[in-house]
C-alpha cells in the first residue's frame, strides 16, 4: 500500500512538473521583447492613402483618396526613442517640409516607441508639418517592423485643412520594414 501512494505521488509530481514546464513554454514564446528589442536602423515603406478629414461636424470624405507612398530610414535606440528622414509623396507631389540638401530626404523628425513583451507596440512620430501615432508588431525577433497609421494631425494647408489649429486625417496607411546589419546591408 505504501508503495502504491508512493508511487502515485511521483507520478502526480512529475504530470505537475512537466506541466509547469509545457506552460513557462507557452508563456515565454511571445513574451520575449522589450524596447531594447527595437535596436538600430530600419528600411521602410509606406503605402496607402488618405481618406479625409475629421471636422467638427464629423468625417469629411475627399471625393477620391489622396494616395501615399514613401520611404524613411529610421533609427531606433533601444530606449524608447527614434529619429528618421523620409520622402513622401501625396498624389503625385514630394511633401513639403525641411530636406537634407544633400540626399533630398525630409529631416526633423522623432518619436517615441514602447514595445511590449508579445512583440506588439505603440509610436508616436512628429514630423514639421504633422503629427502622428500608431501600432507595429515585431516579427523575427525585432528584424521586422508592420506598423499601420491610427491618426494624424497636420497643419493648416496641408491635404487641404483650413484650420489654424490643423486638422485630424482620416489615414488608411502602413509602414513595413527591416532591420540593416551594422554594415548598411540588410538583414536576413
Amino acid at each position: 500500500m505504501k508503495l502504491w501512494l508512493w508511487n502515485g505521488m511521483l507520478m502526480v509530481a512529475l504530470a505537475l512538473l512537466a506541466l509547469t514546464g509545457v506552460a513557462r513554454a507557452q508563456s515565454t514564446d511571445n513574451d520575449g521583447c522589450s524596447n531594447a528589442t527595437l535596436r538600430g536602423d530600419y528600411g521602410l515603406t509606406v503605402h496607402g492613402e488618405f481618406l479625409g478629414l475629421t471636422t467638427p461636424m464629423g468625417p469629411q470624405y475627399f471625393p477620391s483618396p489622396v494616395p501615399i507612398d514613401g520611404v524613411a530610414m529610421a533609427n531606433f535606440d533601444g530606449k524608447g526613442n527614434f529619429t528618421q528622414v523620409s520622402v513622401s509623396v501625396l498624389s503625385g507631389v514630394v511633401a513639403p517640409g525641411p530636406t537634407d540638401p544633400e540626399t533630398g530626404f525630409g529631416i526633423n523628425q522623432s518619436g517615441t516607441y514602447t514595445v511590449f513583451p508579445d512583440c506588439t507596440g505603440n509610436f508616436e512620430l512628429s514630423l514639421p508639418l504633422a503629427f502622428l501615432s500608431g501600432k507595429f508588431v515585431l516579427a523575427k525577433e525585432g528584424r521586422e517592423i508592420h506598423a499601420v497609421i491610427e491618426q494624424e494631425h497636420v497643419l493648416e494647408g496641408i491635404l487641404n485643412c483650413n484650420s489654424s489649429s490643423g486638422c485630424d486625417t482620416l489615414p488608411q496607411y502602413r509602414a513595413d520594414g527591416s532591420k540593416l546589419r551594422s554594415d548598411g546591408k540588410q538583414d536576413d
